[in-house]
């Protein structure tokens, strides 16, 4: 939590919406995925889910912008080289909030951009997540490196 606290917005009823929306998060997941949510790799699915809770509830209007942009290009490997690889007005926006994400040059790609459907029905309106997620987490495979 630490990690992710320059993200967060000093408002405490933002606060309280990140720490009450990991928490239904994590109760809403199946069995099988809370099983394997939590482990120490860069693309750990709770790293990733806090990470995006984080950067959704402090960063309200940029949260839009990145799904629909990060739904946009698929070259790219890790979330640090996505932003590298972004210009013009879309990286100007996102880039000091998405530096502050930890380990995102070690973040796959593919991994944050899976569980956007499941972080972002909870912060802003599905459409939006639903046309930036092609793929759900359950049809990808994730090493935890």
């Amino acid at each position: 939590m630490d990690r992710v606290a320059p993200l967060l917005s000093d408002k405490p009823r933002a606060l309280k919406r990140f720490v009450n929306t990991y928490r239904l998060l994590k109760a809403s997941l199946p069995d099988i995925d809370r099983e394997n949510f939590v482990s120490d790799g860069p693309s750990s699915p709770h790293k990733i889910c806090i990470s995006q809770l984080a950067f959704f509830t402090g960063q309200p209007r940029l949260a839009p912008l990145l799904v629909s942009q990060i739904s946009a290009d698929t070259g790219q490997t890790t979330l640090a080289a996505w932003l590298v690889a972004q210009t013009g007005d879309p990286r100007k926006r996102l880039e000091p909030a998405l530096k502050l994400i930890p380990e995102s040059d070690r973040m796959s790609l593919e991994a944050f951009r899976a569980w956007l459907p499941d972080t972002g029905k909870y912060l802003f309106h599905l459409d939006t997540v639903k046309a930036g997620a092609p793929k759900r987490r359950s049809q990808i495979r994730v090493a935890a490196s």
